[in-house]
């Protein structure tokens, strides 16, 4: 009987051949070795499924799940949730990076005691250009309530930093493909209804922005998905939507209208202003963690 492990790692992928043996290594080198990487593919059509067998063949955590035709991400995650055992569940994109004591650093988070109403934890972010060079720092709220302000303008998470408690998932259910796109921040409001939300002070990911990415390509539409996920948030579960988030709400519904380089604008716009007034309190004030964090940015140097 092969024995459970306690971390199932998610990854999936489509078209991701330039950055995802890089990822892999990322995951591969963890300080915190107990888990398994369910690499799920859905029709790429250049060498990440070839690259995903070739790291399986060399360590057997690594379970591939190719899939010859194309399916949604949230299709995609829920694949491998389908296969997934353990106590947790961690996230990371194709093209992604972990440091080596991200997994580490929060299974002695969720090993507290006082932690134990945690569904999900995350961390703060570096993020890299296309070439690795660090750009900036993105710190995400802490507490749960932080989130739940945050959440309104902006994702309290970095998808490739969520690490899920796997009860969690077995009482709300994995994602819904009908919000593709937003598909983690339906699950996010789904999962604070019962459980914390949390995020600890460390960047423990190096988060990848470049042009071609999701995320850079379809911001307008991503925006107008969002406010659609939020109304629904308050509609359905009851949520209490604070006054700036109406406006910032409506600049949700002017994406799906307006042309894309205004819908971005106004949406950061809002991003800024509503960021800047709900995530205040979580950012970082002593001196010394400033310096902390100026010295992952730098590299160790000062």
């Amino acid at each position: 009987m092969t024995r459970r492990p306690v971390v199932a790692v998610l990854l999936a992928n489509w078209n991701g051949a330039r950055f995802i043996d890089e990822a892999i290594t990322s995951v591969v080198g963890q300080s915190f070795t107990d888990w398994v990487l369910i690499a799920v593919d859905t029709g790429s059509r250049d060498d990440s499924p070839a690259i995903i067998k070739k790291w399986a063949a060399t360590d057997a955590r690594i379970q591939p799940v190719l899939i010859p035709q194309r399916l949604s991400y949230p299709e995609a995650l829920n694949l491998g949730l389908a296969r997934a055992q353990g106590d947790y569940v961690a996230r990371i994109e194709s093209d992604d990076v972990w440091l080596p004591e991200r997994l580490q650093r929060q299974i002695e988070f969720y090993s507290q005691a006082d932690n134990s109403s945690v569904g999900v934890c995350g961390t703060d972010a570096l993020l890299v250009n296309e070439f690795g060079r660090p750009v900036r720092l993105k710190q995400f709220p802490r507490l749960h309530v932080d989130c739940l302000k945050a959440i309104w303008y902006r994702n309290p998470f970095c998808n490739s930093s969520v690490l899920i408690r796997m009860a969690a998932l077995a009482e709300i259910g994995g994602y819904d493909p009908s919000f593709y796109m937003v598909e983690d921040l339906e699950l996010w409001f789904r999962l604070g209804r019962q459980w914390s939300l949390r995020n600890i002070p460390e960047a423990l990911v190096r988060y990848r922005v470049w042009p071609d990415s999701t995320s850079s390509r379809r911001l307008a539409k991503v925006a107008w998905l969002g406010g659609k996920v939020r109304r629904r948030a308050a509609r359905k579960f009851g949520y209490r939507m604070p006054g700036l988030a109406y406006a910032y709400n409506l600049t949700s519904v002017a994406a799906g209208v307006l042309p894309p380089l205004l819908a971005r604008r106004v949406f950061e716009c809002f991003v800024g202003l509503g960021g800047r007034r709900e995530m205040g309190k979580s950012l970082l004030k002593s001196r010394a963690q400033r310096s902390s964090y100026r010295s992952v940015l730098t590299g160790g140097q000062t």
